[in-house]
Formats: C-alpha cells, sequence, structure tokens
C-alpha cells in the first residue's frame, strides 16, 4: 500500500510539472517578445536638416548634485525641454536627481556606465557599458534609453555594433560651449543661424567642474537664441522633425 501512495504522489508531481512546462512554453513567445531588443540603426546623428530655427539642448556626464541642480531651474525659467545623457555610476550614486530630471520633462538617454575611453574596447565591453548603464536609469526614472552618446564621441565598429545590438540609435553633436560665441560677439558679417544653423545639437556638461563655463553658456544660449526665435527641442523631438522635413520634400 505504501508503494502504491508513493506512486500516486509521484504521478501527480509529474503531472503538474507537465501541466507548469506546458503552460511556460505557451507564454514563451509572449516573453520573449517584451524583452526582446531590436538592432537600431547605427548612424551617428550630430544634427538635422532643418529650415526652421530648431536647437536641442544636451547634457553630458550628469546627474551631478551641484551643476544639475543649478542647470534644472533655469531650463524651467524659459520652460525649455532638453536631453540629458546619463551616466550609470552617477545614476547610482543620485538615483533621485535622475528622477527629478525626468519628472520634470527632460529626455533621458545614456552616455555609458563608467564614462570609459570606448576605442580599443571590445564590443562586448562597450555593450556592457550601454547595458548596465540602461539598467540603472530605468530603475532610477522608469525610462527606457534609446539613444546613446559615446564618451567625448569615440566612435568605432565595436561602438557602433554594440549600441546596434543594444537597440540603441547613436547621438553625438554639432555644437559645443568651446565652438559657441557666448559672450555674444558675433563675428563681423555673421549671423546667429550662421554659428548657430537651424537643426544643431549642443553639447554641454553637467558637471561640477565643468560648471561655471556651463551655466554661462546655458545663460547666453537661453536668452539669445530665444530672442532670435529659436525653438529649444528634444532629441526625440528633433530628430522627428527632421523626418518630417524630409517627408514633405519626397
Amino acid at each position: 500500500m505504501r508503494v502504491l501512495f508513493l506512486s500516486r504522489r509521484l504521478l501527480t508531481t509529474l503531472l503538474l510539472c507537465a501541466v507548469f512546462l506546458t503552460l511556460f512554453f505557451a507564454l514563451l513567445p509572449s516573453l520573449s517578445e517584451r524583452f526582446v531588443v531590436q538592432p537600431a540603426d547605427t548612424t551617428l546623428v550630430t544634427r538635422v536638416e532643418s529650415k526652421e530655427k530648431l536647437v536641442a539642448l544636451t547634457f553630458d556626464d550628469g546627474p551631478d548634485p551641484v551643476s544639475t541642480r543649478e542647470i534644472l531651474p533655469l531650463l524651467a525659467r524659459y520652460q525649455v525641454k532638453a536631453t540629458f545623457f546619463l551616466v550609470g555610476y552617477r545614476v547610482r550614486q543620485h538615483p533621485d536627481l535622475a528622477a527629478e530630471i525626468a519628472r520634470q520633462g527632460h529626455q533621458i538617454e545614456n552616455h555609458s556606465m563608467t564614462h570609459p575611453p570606448l576605442n580599443g574596447l571590445r564590443q562586448q565591453d562597450v555593450e556592457s557599458q550601454i547595458k548596465t548603464a540602461a539598467f540603472h536609469i530605468q530603475e532610477a526614472t522608469g525610462h527606457r534609453t534609446r539613444y546613446f552618446r559615446p564618451p567625448d564621441g569615440e566612435i568605432s565598429p565595436a561602438v557602433e555594433e554594440a549600441a546596434r545590438r543594444t537597440g540603441h540609435k547613436l547621438v553625438g553633436y554639432s555644437l559645443t560651449a568651446a565652438t559657441i560665441p557666448y559672450r555674444g560677439i558675433l563675428p563681423p558679417g555673421k549671423q546667429w543661424t550662421d554659428i548657430i544653423p537651424p537643426g544643431s545639437i549642443i553639447r554641454l556638461r553637467d558637471r561640477e567642474d565643468c560648471r561655471e563655463e556651463t551655466l554661462r553658456c546655458l545663460h547666453f544660449l537661453l536668452e539669445v537664441l530665444t530672442r532670435e526665435g529659436y525653438r529649444f527641442m528634444t532629441i526625440d523631438q528633433l530628430i522627428a522633425a527632421g523626418e518630417e522635413e524630409a517627408k514633405k520634400k519626397q
């Protein structure tokens, strides 16, 4: 009788396992679809063709407990939304600040986990940098990153492949604080559209050691470009506007 009892218990266990495995494999396609990453276009976007005075303000290297807290109120004063390319380990250190950037409606994107020089790194190592940063950014802000800006704009086949495999589009920049005459003195015979062409992507640094230059340049850009009729956009908005303009030409 005892042998028969054990056999029945074993049979029940096997039946339950069979049911579980059936359900698991039935759900497997939907689960894989949920977590699959579609390879992305690896074309590096540095500016967008536009006839309108559109620009994207972007900030690298944050979040920073000093500079970020001064950048955000300034953007809010002008009602401007920007794009912040965040570094994973800094997000891990300051998750509440990363969440505050997102809460104020700014676009959050990926600037690697530890901000290493990427040239010479293996594709797997670059991919790990992107994935780990994406994880911490999503944990802190609830946003899944879709764009990757390599530290210092370093592009290589390994970077392109890592971005493609992680489903990130590559975004660079066309102007920096060093290339903008933010003291307000234009070269003779030049207009602001010559210096900051429509469709420009402007890169500023969001970290304490660059705070003074960033804030001076940001003050200038917000005041002068607003006066000159420019519109500030996030990377998403700028790329969408460029694509829409391209469709109209077809």
